[in-house]
């Protein structure tokens, strides 16, 4: 579960295109039409109606099942709107306080960890796909609610809360486990009797390990330009950040009815909505369960999911109660990408990406190193006179990059901007208004290493 994938598809790159169904068709050709993947299901839309919607592809392609508007997908990290909103409920109804310490439903967090830091990411806990070394074993295996909070029991803090944000899945499934010890109910129940229920989301709902559900699509992953079905994980492990399983319509429902103001008061879904502030002013660019971004100066709530076979997207555009649903059975593709130029093309704002600049092959070569990032190491190389990049645990999946700027280069792919500066050893990546930066890991470039 690399989150470094999940971060570079929070991105924002558009291209001009004409408003209509013939404009989303081309930006869709455009985007697929080279692409080896198995299917995607995509809808826009308002409060009053469908403006574009379609799909294409196969759910089972050994059996050649093909998509339709029914076909489930798992969504991944958007599931974490709905375990805040979760909170949000159960705040409003007075049996919960988001300053209270978590400590108070989980007796081993440190008392300074409120139920706050956990839904903005700034608790300081280590999160469990990124920061314990769990071996591939025990993703097979099944877990409870409480089986997976344990699992951090003897773990330090990574930093004080609120002095960082980091990304944390193990927020997330705390949040899941304390809705549960509120409510009375199981996750699942909650979100069932809450949402899925009320709202006629009939093809949503919470998936574990003994989960059958007909309809889900089979995730696919892009090796060697071979589509294959990545080794099988218990749904037991996402949890309350990430196990529900959706389409395009059911989350234009969630929006329809979130943003009219038919679940919580307009007061704390304001709040949820507010880019969190650490205590050195820089902001996180997240509240409780949606990144919020700018498209063209324009606010967007956003949240992609990435779970092993599976991409996904859904953005909300508050000024023009426009709704954007991307899933695709494939992780080897940026479903948010594709959505943010959606989106632009819904509200007549599209983003117009650099422009390339010419650059000799010899001075490409100074780029070609290794750099390591929090969530991973991206390694940069020359392919086709080009200079790209690769995922060190994806070795073979390489994005191309094109130079905009003297030491800068642009990723129509990703959308994302990454400024080398070889006298610090180090590359800053800005994707929006966030920058992360990556340390240099070797001396020598990557094609004098290889042995």
């Amino acid at each position: 579960m690399k989150d470094l994938l999940l971060i570079l598809t929070i991105l924002i790159n558009c291209s001009v295109y004409s408003q209509g169904k013939s404009s989303y068709d081309s930006l869709l050709i455009n985007k697929y039409e080279d692409q080896l993947l198995p299917g995607y299901s995509i809808l826009v839309g308002n409060f009053d109606s469908i403006i574009y919607e379609t799909q294409y592809g196969f759910a089972d392609i050994e059996n050649k099942k093909p998509i339709t508007k029914n076909t489930q997908f798992r969504i991944g990290s958007i599931t974490k709107q709905f375990t805040a909103i979760s909170i949000l409920m159960l705040v409003e109804e007075g049996k919960i306080k988001l300053t209270s310490s978590a400590r108070e439903y989980v007796p081993f967090l440190p008392k300074k960890v409120t139920i706050e830091h956990l839904l903005w990411h700034t608790s300081g806990l280590v999160s469990y796909f990124d920061d314990l070394d769990i071996p591939d074993s025990s993703f097979v295996l099944n877990y409870s609610p409480k089986d997976l909070v344990w699992l951090i029991e003897d773990e330090k803090l990574m930093s004080k809360p609120n002095i960082e944000y980091h990304y944390n899945n193990s927020g997330y499934h705390l949040l899941g486990y304390i809705i549960e010890q509120v409510s009375g109910k199981s996750y699942s129940e909650y979100l069932k009797d809450n949402f899925f229920s009320p709202l006629n989301m009939n093809d949503t709902e919470c998936e574990y390990a003994q989960s059958n559900i007909e309809n889900l699509a089979y995730g696919y992953e892009n090796i060697d330009s071979n589509l294959t079905i990545p080794d099988y994980y218990t749904m037991d492990w996402p949890y309350s950040a990430g196990n529900i399983v959706s389409t395009p319509s059911d989350l234009l429902k969630w929006n329809k009815a979130l943003f009219q103001g038919e679940i919580i008061g307009d007061s704390l879904l304001s709040y949820a909505h507010t880019a969190h502030t650490l205590n050195n002013g820089e902001s996180t660019h997240y509240g409780f369960g949606w990144e919020i971004r700018k498209i063209q100066d324009e606010t967007s709530l956003r949240h992609s999911g990435f779970l092993e076979g599976y991409l996904s997207t859904l953005i909300f555009i508050p000024e023009h109660n426009i709704s954007v649903a991307v899933l695709t059975n494939c992780s080897n593709y940026s479903t948010e990408l594709f959505s943010t130029k959606l989106a632009a093309l819904a509200i007549g704002k599209p983003i117009l990406s650099p422009k390339k600049i010419e650059v000799e092959q010899t001075e490409l070569e100074q780029f070609e190193n290794r750099y390591g990032f929090e969530e991973d190491v991206i390694v940069f190389e020359i392919i086709e006179g080009e200079l790209c990049f690769s995922f060190e645990y994806d070795p073979t999946s390489h994005h191309f990059l094109y130079p905009i700027a003297k030491n800068v280069f642009y990723s129509n792919e990703f959308g994302c901007t990454l400024t080398f500066d070889n006298e610090n050893n180090c590359m800053t990546l800005k994707i929006g208004e966030r920058e992360t930066i990556g340390k240099k890991l070797n001396t020598t470039k990557v094609a004098d290493a290889q042995p």
